[in-house]
């Protein structure tokens, strides 16, 4: 870890009340907060009271969840702008390595989006190549917010990927064609007539009324159009 990721949490925790981190120091949670937490929190107490208190025996996992919900609120929005100024710091100071580190280490994927779009604007190719990869993720939150950031990039390459990303989009799906075959109707009309007359030859024989009669070959008379237009008539290509 940097000395300028220390910093960050040395300012954000030094403006803390007292009470507060005489608190975190004694409650010991080492799942809630880092060990370089911990050591900044041993400095600022040191610097303020002279003395260390002591601590509890150190919490390593949670038997029961004990913590607030609004509590774990607050340290996630801790440490997520701890995170951001650091992106802007590093960006400020061209710092690509330090970059690059947020990339490979940290698992918040929207906050190495922002990281990869720095090191684009510095014109490390790795910043659109992530940016890229993201664009396919599974995770729409993600993969629309990467497409965005190409977008407003407007870098070659990265323009090279959406537009690869949209003919793919486009590829996808390929409307089927209908043609109608040469000579197909006189084909259709004297199949459509032959069973036609078969279907009411047949009918004619069954002690229906004529009524039912009449409905039955309706019926018929629809289904061998249907089945003759299909296969004498169109075809699909």
């Amino acid at each position: 870890m940097n000395d300028d990721f220390r910093n960050q949490v040395f300012e954000t925790l030094n403006q803390k009340e007292t009470n507060e981190l005489v608190e975190i120091w004694e409650k010991n949670d080492r799942v809630e907060w880092s060990e370089i937490a911990f050591g900044v929190i041993r400095e600022v107490l040191q610097n303020r009271l002279g003395e260390i208190p002591k601590q509890n025996q150190p919490i390593l996992e949670y038997v029961e969840q004990e913590i607030e919900e609004d509590e774990y609120e607050e340290l996630s929005l801790l440490d997520e702008n701890i995170i951001q100024n650091q992106v802007v710091e590093l960006s400020e100071n061209n710092d690509i390595n330090g970059l690059v580190s947020i990339l490979e280490n940290n698992s918040d994927q929207m906050l190495c989006l922002e990281a990869a779009m720095a090191l684009a604007q510095l014109g490390d190719v790795r910043g659109i190549n992530y940016l890229s990869n993201a664009s396919k993720n599974p995770d729409a939150e993600v993969s629309s917010q990467a497409i965005k950031i190409l977008a407003e990039l407007n870098n070659p390459e990265g323009n090279l990927e959406l537009q690869s990303q949209q003919d793919n989009a486009n590829q996808s799906y390929v409307p089927k064609t209908i043609r109608i075959q040469k000579g197909s109707f006189l084909t259709g009309y004297i199949g459509f007539i032959a069973l036609n007359m078969l279907s009411s030859v047949l009918l004619s024989f069954m002690p229906f009324p004529s009524i039912l009669r009449l409905a039955l070959l309706l019926v018929a008379g629809y289904y061998i159009f249907k089945f003759v237009v299909k296969k004498t008539v169109l075809s699909s290509s």
